[in-house]
């Protein structure tokens, strides 16, 4: 099988639909299953790598127990500070505006992407369906599409 340049595909999003960051988070089942942003375009920091979630934390890991699409339109509208800490990738990349959506393996969400803005009300519901009308079914090892909701 040919290795699938995640970077690419992640730097193509972006630039496509005009974006701050486009990131993976990626499940690891060797590390008892914790959450990590393994691949980033467009990011102001090397914060990311050092944030390690699990299911039902953090912006990842809600996506990742629900097996939903989360759209913010507005980061700091939607979280208070006092919880935005729980959110590291969101404080660290300055995002104000975003979209995680699930994608899977064997039918479970096993990675999330994130794609946004630093501007607020920069990813809406148009966006979102455009974006996500544009992945192709599988990206590298991962479904798209399924169990997808609001």
């Amino acid at each position: 099988m040919e290795h699938f340049h995640y970077e690419s595909f992640l730097e193509q999003l972006r630039n496509e639909f005009e974006l701050d960051v486009a990131a993976l988070a990626v499940c690891l089942p060797e590390e008892n299953h914790a959450i990590r942003w393994k691949y980033i375009s467009g990011n102001i920091s090397e914060n990311y790598r050092r944030i390690v979630l699990y299911s039902g934390k953090g912006t990842a890991g809600l996506v990742v127990k629900t097996g939903k699409a989360r759209i913010i339109e507005n980061v700091k509208e939607y979280y208070s500070a006092g919880n935005l800490y729980e959110h590291p990738i969101l404080v660290s990349e300055k995002i104000e505006s975003f979209a995680a959506i699930p994608f899977f393996k064997n039918q479970r969400v096993c990675a999330v992407l994130l794609v946004g803005s630093r501007t607020a009300g920069k990813m809406n519901q148009v966006l979102f369906q455009e974006i996500f009308s544009h992945l192709p079914e599988k990206v590298g090892s991962y479904d798209t599409g399924e169990l997808i909701g609001n």
